[in-house]
């Protein structure tokens, strides 16, 4: 069977009713937007200090007005939101050593633009520990 035909619509998605069908599961992270966060983020915005704006987001955890704006700035500004959220949102907790989202590390690397280099690194990021058979 294909997973994707399980996949919410849209439709599902604004209604709240694709929820229902999720609901036993436990969220990986939640977050919440607070009014006060868009209205700083607003007021950066209007001073034209972008910079200072998508670093907010950042530290707030707004990541889709992070990627938005960081994508006006510059190219590294965005590889360096995509890598934030690849390492907060995707990566691996301490003292596991996969969470099986190693593809989507990869993937969303790449989408940044970074090298192939770089993706490899973001697909194998967790903390390392030497095994002492190795040495």
């Amino acid at each position: 069977a294909n997973a994707y035909l399980n996949a919410p619509t849209g439709a599902s998605l604004a209604s709240g009713s694709f929820a229902s069908t999720t609901s036993g599961e436990t969220p990986i992270v939640e977050y919440a937007i607070r009014p006060s966060s868009l209205s700083t983020l607003n007021d950066f915005l209007l001073r034209g200090e972008k910079r200072k704006a998508f670093h907010y987001a950042l530290d707030e955890k707004m990541w889709a007005h992070a990627m938005v704006i960081s994508s006006s700035v510059d190219k590294e500004a965005f590889k360096d939101v995509v890598t934030e959220f690849i390492r907060t949102e995707l990566g691996v907790k301490a003292g596991e050593t996969t969470n099986g989202l190693e593809s989507l590390r990869l993937a969303y690397s790449l989408y940044s633009g970074q090298s192939s280099t770089a993706g490899m690194q973001m697909l194998f990021f967790r903390p390392f520990e030497i095994n002492a058979d190795w040495i």
